[in-house]
């Protein structure tokens, strides 16, 4: 009896002085460089990288570095929570041991909520793309359970959104209609994600659009480049032409597809009908997303706000209004839904297809609605911005007729008599184009094309002293500047 007894507490000493209990114990207690130490020498012997017990040691030493508030800890190992993933996921593969397997689905669990925090951690810093890829993995994990946990990877295709991670955001949002998960968002986030795939292949379908105008007016260009030589009145001569933004005339300079061979034009044609196709696709896409979720959410005013900018983002003003006409019924204190209103009409007052009379109409509509979202919000810049901006672009049209008008009958009086209507609209359109500049912040995207507007204002209305005040200030903008530039009109 004695005999085995002696050899019982002599096994259990053995086992509680084993290099893996110690370095469990190093763990619990905190001892990181230590249990470090340890595993370094563990790692040596032979057979441990095939061990179940050895790889969750090392997973539970990983996490707990990066559960650590020790400066020093943190510097022990990098990606400790991508190393205790491996490290669990291994074990999983080679364990037959029933206890094992319960125990790693633990380690799975609390692995899972790192990743979470972690992710979490990258999305409150504004990093999006690494937030979404943690999100998305804690959600992969939750994946080996019954209880899949989309609303991670809702956080996954919203950050991925964020990132403009277009393609990764819409295998998301699809994945989260396929679980049918109760958000109405997802709908809505899935039409943005192919309104944004529209938007990054919107240049190329205007440059090969014009283009293949290019080659139709080969002999005008031709004739233009021998005629003219300063490089600017080229790019404004062809802009005229061929109806396109001076940007795209640059690209026809810069790659001058007029003179290409035939071979050439023809693959320039098929790569523009080929963008067409896949344009009309995404809207197909896009519409049918927000249209299950109105169907699922018929009252969900976000929902309707996103349809209503589908139609207006795809031109289908007509369409737009009605859906807008719903919203505003439903939330009439939206300022968001009467800026919406103020754009779908101020597509209509450029629609050239319409009468004079509908689109004058559509422009006291559009007036009327960006003044009513201000009265909502008075620090709504892109309310104000625009109407400053319709307000500018009236003028230019009255500018335009008084011009052409001019030249065909000579009539000054008449002239001076448009010459005041379209300073009148230019001088409505400062407050607001003023306004909007003091509300944006400098470092906004915006900025930028908010000043130069107003830059071109003031240069339109004679306003030099407002103008070298413009330019005293924000010089960084002015560089490339001629003093006096002012475009057409203000986009």
């Amino acid at each position: 009896m004695k005999k085995y007894l002696i050899v019982f507490i002599l096994g259990l000493f053995i086992v509680s002085c084993s290099p893996q209990m110690q370095i469990s114990r190093d763990i619990d207690q905190g001892n990181l460089e230590e249990a470090k130490n340890q595993l370094d020498v563990l790692q040596e012997e032979e057979g441990v990288d095939e061990d179940p017990d050895v790889l969750l040691l090392k997973a539970d030493f990983y996490m707990a570095v990066y559960q650590s508030e020790v400066p020093e800890y943190q510097e022990l190992v990098d990606e400790p929570l991508s190393k205790a993933h491996d490290n669990i996921y291994k074990a999983e593969e080679i364990s037959d041991d029933v206890m094992q397997i319960i125990e790693i689905e633990e380690k799975k669990l609390m692995l899972s909520q790192l990743i979470f925090d972690y992710g979490l951690q990258y999305y409150e810093n504004q990093h999006f793309a690494e937030a979404s890829e943690n999100f998305y993995k804690s959600y992969k994990i939750s994946e080996d359970f019954e209880d899949v946990d989309t609303m991670t990877l809702y956080n996954a295709a919203l950050a991925a959104e964020q990132a403009e991670m277009t393609e990764r955001a819409q295998e998301h949002y699809s994945k989260l209609v396929e679980l049918e998960l109760d958000e109405p968002y997802i709908y809505s986030g899935l039409a943005n994600t192919y309104l944004q795939q529209i938007d990054d292949i919107s240049f190329d379908i205007e440059k090969y659009g014009a283009f293949v105008n290019a080659y139709e007016m080969k002999g005008k260009i031709d004739s233009t480049y021998n005629e003219v030589e300063d490089e600017s009145e080229i790019r404004s001569i062809i802009s005229y032409e061929i109806d396109v933004p001076r940007d795209i005339a640059e690209s026809i300079m810069e790659e001058e597809p007029h003179r290409y061979d035939e071979d050439e034009i023809e693959r320039t044609k098929n790569r523009y009908n080929e963008l067409l196709e896949k344009k009309e696709r995404y809207e197909e896409a896009a519409l049918a997303g927000i249209k299950k979720g109105r169907e699922n959410y018929p009252e969900d005013i976000e929902l309707i706000f996103s349809e209503a900018n589908f139609y207006l983002l795809t031109g289908r003003t007509q369409e737009a209004r009605e859906i807008l006409d719903l919203a505003i019924e439903r939330d009439p204190e939206n300022p968001s839904l009467h800026f919406a209103f103020g754009a779908n009409y101020e597509e209509m007052y450029e629609d050239e297809l319409l009468s004079e009379e509908e689109r004058e109409e559509a422009f006291e509509e559009a007036v009327q609605a960006y003044e009513r979202a201000i009265e909502l919000d008075d620090e709504y810049v892109d309310a104000y911005y625009n109407l400053g901006a319709l307000y500018f672009n009236e003028g230019i049209k009255v500018f335009e007729a008084a011009e052409e008008e001019l030249r065909e009958t000579r009539d000054f009086e008449q002239y001076r008599e448009a010459e005041q209507e379209f300073q009148e609209h230019w001088l409505e359109a400062q407050p607001y184009m003023e306004q909007a500049k003091e509300l944006i912040d400098r470092d906004h995207p915006r900025f930028r094309p908010i000043v130069i507007s107003l830059f071109q204002l003031y240069a339109r209305t004679d306003q030099n002293e407002k103008q070298q005040e413009l330019q005293e200030e924000y010089p960084e903008l002015f560089e490339d500047r001629a003093p006096q530039e002012a475009d057409p009109d203000l986009e």
